[in-house]
């Protein structure tokens, strides 16, 4: 997950005035370009940016025990990290250093940027490595997490911005309820070891450089481009939406189990491939596969599969003289083998439409997608209206066509964590935008609506004024160590919303525990993450699938069909 540090951006904005090229990646690959090793210098140079701690001060410093030593090396702040034991516990797999402010201060408007470096066997590698991130605590005891950047490898700096704020939400972040940001007493930086870490005693060093604050973010907001808030569509009384909501709550609704395919080819499995030959990779050229597959998932008594189309726009897109004209030939094509797909084996599908990367900051020159034009700026007006609203209608006609797989579509996978929400101002943007399309697909479709959460407490926290049908959140185990409410303890009807509730991507683990957890708690159901990804959950071929299937297969047996729980 990547964020974008928008104080640095400025500066560069102002060095180059491309803001595309400044808002780059703060996280996982890093930046491409010269700009990323420029950041900590040209931030010292800001006269709005304060020094918070200093590694002269590293005595100062005090961990939990996993910390073994800290010292100073080369003007960094050296921390000894050792963890003796394998555990599932969050808590067991991180360690924190912490400083003690001189006094309670008000982080309100600021940017929290220092830069960190790790070496060892602590690292891990892929998506499911090992993740640093800022937090702090306020004088009642409460805490903030800061957005959680992964290492991508041993050795390379990193850099790790926050942008304390208890209005919008924080990319890959969070904070307790109540917590008070004008009153914070103390500061942390936090290492979290990855699942992909499995060889202990394990064993590394953190080396922290000085932690800064820019102490004005509404200055730096007012120099980036700012967002068109402008709505592309207006808000009606839609009878006939109105008419089908009704008619959905006398549905029978019974606890489902899904598994998230999300993709075959990350970003290149609805248009033409975008790095080459062959030209179309996407499900049209993959339709037995995909067949093939929901068919074993329907055997394995699977309910719903959730899969992605745009993912962040990498490919798709067909322009003309620089402006956007159309999707390209094979978009639809490969849209509607998903649709074909599901018909032959009656399966469920959930259609997520895009992923949080498409505004990640990331930047193009990575080969990823990067197209906040299309979100924030003048160009979502065509995108939405024309696009957008064609390709919906579409999918209406082939959910017709082919006996109404779609159980409904989802917008957005994890909005909550798209970086350019770090700026001030563009959370508010993308609401208007996510109100646009839901207003298209209510009045041009007969499909409910839903948004992948990306925690049970975002989702009743930032999206309770949006049109949503089904609500979806996302659950994995590190956040019980963070968050204030999770689906193990929470009842549905504590959930602050009205409407089904489920979890549309969920860790495979302890999975009988979980499914009777989540039912008899009253969710809808438990989209489990993911079949084909290679970030340390992959299900294909495991025994954790196989307790899944096993699962349902019981839940279904005639001998349960009284209601008999399943062993």
């Amino acid at each position: 997950m990547l964020l974008v540090l928008a104080a640095a951006a400025t500066c560069i904005y102002f060095k180059n005035r491309s803001y595309i090229s400044a808002l780059q990646s703060l996280a996982s690959e890093g930046i491409t370009t010269a700009n990323y090793n420029e950041l900590p210098e040209i931030i010292k140079k800001l006269p709005i940016t304060k020094k918070v701690f200093s590694t002269e001060n590293y005595p100062a410093l005090y961990g939990d025990d996993k910390v073994a030593k800290i010292s100073r090396i080369n003007g960094s702040a050296s921390v000894a990290l050792s963890f003796k034991s394998h555990s599932p516990d969050p808590e067991k797999r991180s360690s924190v250093v912490y400083f003690n402010l001189n006094s309670e201060t008000n982080m309100a408007g600021m940017f929290l940027f220092t830069s960190v470096e790790v070496r060892g066997g602590i690292v891990g590698q892929g998506h499911q490595g090992s993740r640093v991130f800022l937090e702090l605590h306020d004088a009642n005891g409460k805490a903030m997490y800061g957005p959680h950047i992964r290492i991508p490898q041993e050795g390379k700096k990193i850099h790790i911005v926050m942008r304390p704020t208890v209005s919008e939400p924080m990319p890959t972040g969070s904070f307790q309820n109540n917590f008070d940001l004008t009153r914070v007493v103390k500061i942390g930086l936090r290492f979290a070891l990855g699942n992909s870490v499995n060889s202990f005693p394990a064993n590394g060093r953190l080396y922290i450089e000085d932690i800064l604050a820019i102490t004005n973010t509404e200055l730096i907001a007012s120099l980036l481009p700012k967002p068109d808030n402008r709505r592309v569509t207006q808000d009606t009384i839609n009878l006939t939406y109105q008419y089908r909501k009704l008619k959905w709550k006398t549905e029978k609704k019974n606890f489902f189990v899904g598994i998230n395919y999300p993709w075959h080819y990350y970003g290149m499995d609805v248009g033409q491939n975008p790095y080459g030959q062959p030209e179309n990779a996407g499900w049209s050229a993959n339709q037995e596969k995909l067949i093939a597959d929901f068919e074993m998932f329907k055997e394995s008594g699977i309910d719903i599969v959730r899969i992605y189309i745009f993912f962040d726009l990498r490919t798709g897109l067909t322009y003309q003289d620089g402006k956007l004209l159309a999707f390209d030939k094979y978009v639809w094509r490969d849209i509607e083998s998903i649709f074909v797909a599901a018909h032959k084996t009656d399966m469920k599908i959930i259609p997520v439409l895009f992923d949080f990367g498409v505004a990640d900051g990331q930047g193009k020159d990575n080969g990823s997608g990067e197209h906040p034009e299309l979100l924030f700026f003048q160009d979502k007006h065509n995108f939405l209206a024309y696009l957008m609203r064609s390709t919906l209608q579409a999918m209406n006609a082939w959910n017709e066509k082919y006996g109404e797989p779609v159980f409904a579509v989802e917008l957005m996978n994890e909005p909550e964590n798209m970086a350019m929400l770090i700026i001030p101002g563009y959370f508010e943007a993308l609401k208007n935008w996510l109100k646009d399309l839901i207003n298209i697909i209510h009045n041009e479709t007969s499909f409910k609506v839903t948004l992948g959460s990306y925690s049970i407490v975002d989702m009743q926290k930032w999206w309770k004024d949006l049109d949503i049908d089904a609500w979806q959140f996302h659950f994995y185990r590190y956040m019980a160590a963070e968050h204030e409410q999770n689906p193990i303890d929470l009842r549905r009807e504590k959930v602050d919303l009205s409407g089904p509730v489920f979890a549309g991507e969920y860790e495979p683990e302890d999975i009988v525990k979980n499914l009777k957890a989540l039912k008899e708690n009253g969710y809808g159901g438990i989209i489990f993450w993911a079949w084909n990804t290679n970030d340390g959950f992959k299900l294909e071929s495991s025994e954790r699938f196989k307790e899944i299937s096993d699962w349902i297969l019981n839940e279904k047996s005639p001998k349960n069909k009284t209601g008999k729980e399943a062993k």
